[in-house]
């Protein structure tokens, strides 16, 4: 009696045994699966965060060039009622002005490229 009584409890505990094995490897899939999908949800987060901030940094320097433009069109109609000699010397070194704030705006663009990785410009 007491020998199929060990014999019962041992067929019990071997198939408990495996009922625990099947149980421990389903947690570790769920455990897993869950991991990789928060990982997958926290790159994307990440990456949605640097496109805003490049969208961002991009509109504030369509900004800048826009609101250097207009300071340069309102000199340049301040000083219209000047003569036309000191008019063309004006509308020259607006150019020049003009040109050297773009110059800047791309030397800022390609420096900020280069500090996160980007091989090129597109400006």
């Amino acid at each position: 009696m007491a020998i199929s009584a060990t014999k019962e409890q041992l067929h019990r505990h071997h198939h408990y045994h495996h009922h625990d094995i099947f149980i421990v490897i389903i947690l570790l899939i769920s455990i897993v699966a869950i991991t990789i999908t928060i990982g997958i949800i926290t790159i994307t987060i990440i990456i949605v965060i640097l496109l805003l901030l490049l969208l961002l940094h991009l509109l504030l320097l369509l900004l800048l060039l826009i609101i250097i433009v207009w300071i340069l069109n309102v000199t340049t109609v301040i000083n219209s009622n000047s003569k036309s000699h000191s008019n063309i010397i004006l509308s020259a070194s607006h150019r020049d002005a003009l040109s050297l704030s773009v110059g800047t705006i791309e030397f800022l663009h390609e420096s900020h490229l280069s500090r996160h990785g980007a091989a090129e410009s597109t400006i």
